[in-house]
């Protein structure tokens, strides 16, 4: 199993760390670095560390060590140091999530950018953008596949200066969006691109962002008032879910529908009361957190006599509510209507296929002849017989390597691949789960398929038109 440790970072947790006291300061690496179990180069590797999203073409070696990948919802963020040792060379990272992942080490901090304390009071040197449309790298060089996603730097917005490197300059660029979440871009861009103007402070620059944006939408703080009224139905719905988790536990139980009743229920009232903390977050995190509201609000619906009236009531606030709050979020709080039209329509997509989904999981449990919501008992299997069906199979293969300098004289190596594709054939089993309803007593069929790889033989006898 290979020891991937994929660790993100979300901006509302990010918030909160902010300028915490427990750090000494923050750093930035667009390159990959190790993390060591002591402060120094002999010691042994424990982390691999990148401030970056995990890349989707990202590979490693069985029995490699994990990798961190230090991550907002806006993209790459500096990592919080705890400790600097006496050389100053070294500084000490100790991060978790409670019961999920905990990693600690010392990473070099001369092969890292300082980012300084992150605090809203820390002055920094002040540069202004000379042009419109200004591109941020991750490395001080013009490439386009190390762009950083910057869209909507002008001429006027302010940069804090972080670093230098010849003619180019390592800067951090605050924007805010129409619902009023305050981020950050990192990236280094042509010196002659900016002008040193008047220090501020971190938190004088971020409340200049944020009235340029009420400005922008004209004062009007449609996006936000949203937020805050979607927090507050969160939290409407968490204590719902708490309610009807007590109310129908028993009823639960007896229907035998252990996994609504012990999981969804509470894992629903889990999440809407992590939405209701959510301070900025995409449209489509809101979004998503609408369709347990409506799985909540719904419940009781489908302890009647007949479940079949849920579907309805579901359906209209999952994906109707979801609608009407991307219009206030997206429509109605600024923002460029072409990139506002397409990001709607892939929102309401992906909400109407996790509805779907969770229509679906609910539906098995609903008898088709009486609507009687329980967990049927299985009562026997019967035997359809197999079929066989064509597929591909994929693998990679080792093709070659590159081998580049970063401007730090570090050698980074890029390994690269080359897919194959093989046509395969499955034996499908066909067989059929028939379950007797807790209500009418009649039985409820339920069509399944397993598949699994054929063998030679199996294909040969396939291929020659035998049994």
């Amino acid at each position: 199993m290979k020891k991937v440790l994929f660790f993100l970072l979300l901006s509302c947790l990010l918030a909160s760390c902010a300028s915490n006291d427990n750090y000494l300061g923050y750093y930035i690496t667009y390159d990959e670095v190790e993390v060591r179990e002591s402060p120094s180069e002999d010691a042994p590797v424990v982390l691999k560390l990148i401030c970056i999203n995990r890349p989707g073409s990202y590979k490693q070696a069985d029995g490699d060590v994990p990798c961190a990948f230090v991550a907002d919802n806006a993209g790459p963020s500096p990592i919080g140091v705890k400790k600097i040792d006496a050389s100053g060379k070294w500084g000490y990272i100790d991060e978790s999530i409670p019961m999920i992942l905990h990693w600690k080490g010392w990473i070099p901090l001369d092969r890292m950018i300082s980012c300084g304390t992150q605090a809203a009071d820390e002055i920094v040197p002040t540069y202004e953008v000379r042009e419109d449309g200004l591109a941020m790298y991750m490395h001080p060089e013009e490439n386009k596949k190390d762009q950083v996603r910057a869209y909507g730097i002008k001429a006027g917005d302010k940069v804090l200066l972080r670093a230098t490197h010849g003619r180019w300059s390592f800067v951090s660029w605050f924007f805010c969006s129409d619902s009023g979440d305050k981020k950050e871009k990192f990236g280094w861009v042509p010196t002659k691109s900016i002008a040193q103007v008047d220090a501020v402070t971190r938190g004088e620059l971020e409340e200049e962002v944020y009235g340029k944006m009420l400005d922008k939408t004209q004062d009007k703080r449609v996006g936000i008032n949203t937020v805050t009224v979607l927090r507050k139905i969160f939290l409407g719905g968490c204590i719902l879910g708490l309610l009807f988790t007590v109310l129908f536990l028993v009823p639960g139980i007896r229907r035998k529908l252990w996994f609504p009743t012990l999981l969804w229920m509470p894992g629903c009232t889990l999440l809407l009361f992590m939405g209701y903390y959510l301070t900025g977050a995409p449209a489509l995190v809101y979004a998503l957190l609408i369709v347990p509201v409506a799985y909540v609000v719904t419940h009781p619906l489908r302890y009647r006599r007949s479940a079949n009236g849920y579907y309805l009531p579901f359906w209209i606030i999952s994906v109707g509510g979801c609608v009407i709050m991307l219009i206030f979020l997206k429509f109605l709080s600024g923002g460029h209507l072409i990139l506002n039209i397409f990001a709607f329509a892939f929102d309401v997509v992906v909400i109407g296929l996790l509805t779907s989904w969770v229509t679906a999981r609910i539906e098995r449990n609903i008898c088709p002849h009486c609507g009687f919501y329980a967990g049927h008992p299985k009562i026997r299997v019967d035997d359809g017989g197999e079929t066989i069906s064509r597929g591909y199979d994929t693998w990679d293969e080792y093709d070659h390597s590159s081998t580049r300098t970063n401007w730090m004289g570090q050698k980074i190596i890029t390994e690269y691949y080359k897919t194959h594709y093989e046509t395969v054939y499955y034996i499908n089993h066909h067989y059929t789960v028939v379950r007797q309803c807790l209500g009418c007593g009649k039985e409820i069929t339920e069509p399944k398929v397993k598949s699994r790889r054929a063998t030679d033989d199996e294909v040969a006898r396939f291929q020659n038109g035998t049994n």
